[in-house]
């Protein structure tokens, strides 16, 4: 059986918003000099925020 898509693009927003920080940090570092390496160091840091924030002390991963 087929989800709404509403509930298809809740689902899937911040992986994917994780996935395009990531890709623009990696190309960031990768071409950058400078400025470019900050926007890496800041890109790349995003999902590992997340990670810490989402299962931090006291905090349990949700279920779906």
């Amino acid at each position: 059986m087929s989800q709404p898509v509403q509930h298809q693009t809740r689902i899937w927003r911040t992986p994917l918003l994780i996935a395009v920080s990531t890709l623009v940090g990696l190309t960031s570092a990768a071409c950058g000099e400078g400025a470019g390496r900050w926007v890496s160091w800041i890109a790349l840091a995003t999902p590992l925020v997340v990670a810490a924030w989402r299962l931090g002390p006291g905090k349990r991963a949700r279920s779906v």
